[in-house]
């Protein structure tokens, strides 16, 4: 019974994945409108945010290890996105965010592995959100409000090798922002008994 009560998150936890949602979400906020200058490299944009959250990421989860820290970010960051017209990235937030925490559970939030699994599906569920219904829904670009030439653009941009390149490379990215969180919090994560 000890033990299902320290499962459950506290408010602390709960206040953690507020904050940490919130960063998350002004990373990938920030990182995607900065290199939204270019057509061509705001492919890239995902590939570029992996990086830059992992870390936090990885340091959230390894925190607060319990029950519903990974849908609870992953919801989070798509709720914040609904707000500035995203409303596909909170869909495939909550859909690969359950997978993602029914992973981690597993091996309650104390497995290196099954932590940078939950990480690729939370990268990836901001992919298929952000920039890949510029592939499988163009329609939707129009509907960003930018000029008809620049969804144009886009959307042409997408389907050229440049974009087609832009997947390999963001799941590139997971993998070595995965990396880089590990030797950052190589410390924490010995504390923490991540392994």
């Amino acid at each position: 019974m000890s033990n299902t009560k320290e499962n459950r998150m506290k408010t602390k936890d709960i206040a953690m994945i507020g904050i940490f949602g919130a960063l998350l979400f002004v990373i990938t906020m920030l990182t995607g409108s900065l290199m939204a200058l270019s057509m061509a490299v705001q492919m890239y944009s995902v590939a570029t945010i992996a990086l830059l959250s992992a870390p936090l990421y990885m340091l959230v989860m390894s925190k607060v290890h319990k029950k519903g820290a990974v849908i609870g970010i992953c919801s989070l960051v798509g709720i914040l996105w609904v707000l500035f017209g995203g409303f596909f990235v909170l869909i495939w937030m909550i859909a690969l965010g359950i997978v993602g925490e029914i992973i981690v559970s597993k091996t309650q939030y104390q497995n290196y592995k099954t932590l940078t699994i939950s990480f690729g599906l939370y990268t990836v569920a901001y992919y298929l959100g952000a920039i890949a219904p510029i592939y499988y829904y163009p329609a939707y670009v129009y509907r960003l409000g930018y000029p008809a030439e620049t969804s144009d653009a886009l959307i042409a941009t997408a389907h050229t090798p440049v974009g087609y390149i832009a997947i390999p490379v963001t799941i590139a990215a997971i993998i070595l922002g995965a990396i880089i969180a590990k030797s950052l919090l190589k410390k924490h994560f010995e504390k923490a008994g991540v392994v």
